[in-house]
């Protein structure tokens, strides 16, 4: 994963995650910087109403299952 930003283009590495409170808190490297992302209920009603958009699931189906160059 990347994020692009004005300092360039990082990788992200996500490395595991915890329950924390009324959050997800996912612990990662953003280039050289560990971070934490905590997501909230919020944040995850955002993230499925992009994931079940019917654009991004015929994207992820065509990559998972017809991307032959895998």
């Amino acid at each position: 994963m990347k994020v692009s930003s004005p300092a360039g283009d990082l990788d992200v590495a996500i490395h595991c995650y915890s329950i924390e409170n009324d959050k997800v808190v996912f612990d990662a490297v953003v280039g050289v910087w560990d971070v934490k992302l905590n997501l909230g209920l919020k944040d995850f009603r955002f993230f499925l109403s992009v994931l079940f958009d019917p654009k991004v699931l015929l994207f992820i189906v065509r990559n998972i299952f017809f991307n032959s160059s895998k």
